[in-house]
């Protein structure tokens, strides 16, 4: 016996079933199963995954596979999921960058400050003259 793709109807059904029992068309199930084309025990199948996706089992068994086929594609070198990964982990910071501009007063007292540090770093290292034989040529 073939299989045949019931998104449609299984879509229409839980739409049926969202909608007020009073607001309903059609009123019964068996008659939606007739309209949809099905028979009324598929309806009650899909009751029953419906239950399933509504339990926290089902989450946790999706997110699990999701999870792991996440971290095979990592392994993998999918740039892209170690990106989601990081994402979803919390541990992902996104880069900003920040323009500053600065007038030559500042740019000035950047640069006084920059020597004095670069210059208390350079005490007590000596000098080496350019004829010195410490590092051959």
């Amino acid at each position: 016996m073939g299989t045949r793709e019931l998104g449609h109807q299984k879509q229409e059904y839980f739409k049926w079933k969202a909608t007020d029992p009073t607001a309903r068309d059609p009123k019964t199930k068996t008659a939606l199963a007739i309209q949809l084309g099905v028979h009324v025990n598929t309806l009650k199948t899909w009751d029953k995954e419906l239950e399933n996706y509504d339990s926290e089992a089902y989450f946790n068994s999706r997110k699990m596979e999701m999870d792991k086929g996440i971290a095979d594609a990592i392994v993998g070198g999918n740039a892209t999921m170690a990106r989601l990964w990081k994402a979803l982990s919390g541990d992902l910071v996104e880069k900003t960058e920040v323009a500053y501009s600065l007038n030559a007063d500042e740019i000035d007292k950047i640069k006084k400050k920059a020597a004095a540090e670069v210059g208390d770093f350079l005490t007590g290292i000596r000098k080496v003259s350019a004829e010195s034989d410490i590092l051959p040529d």
